[in-house]
């Protein structure tokens, strides 16, 4: 059961999630209570960690184009 602001995920999930993302990368917390993923540098947006949904959200899903397979 959510609590009243909607936003929250387990421990379990969320370590599962941030094994997900690149080697290196950093996160910030954005202005809706999610988390912005970045390249090392800080300087490149690559996803963010949705926690609605409990799961990482590439760029690229975003535009709506497929990964390099």
């Amino acid at each position: 059961m959510r609590d009243s602001t909607g936003r929250w995920v387990s421990v379990e999930k969320l370590s599962q999630t941030l094994q997900q993302l690149p080697p290196g990368s950093r996160l910030y917390p954005n202005q809706l209570g999610n988390l912005h993923v970045t390249n090392e540098s800080g300087d490149e947006l690559l996803g963010l960690i949705d926690f609605n949904h409990g799961c990482y959200e590439p760029y690229v899903t975003w535009l709506g184009e497929e990964e390099d397979a």
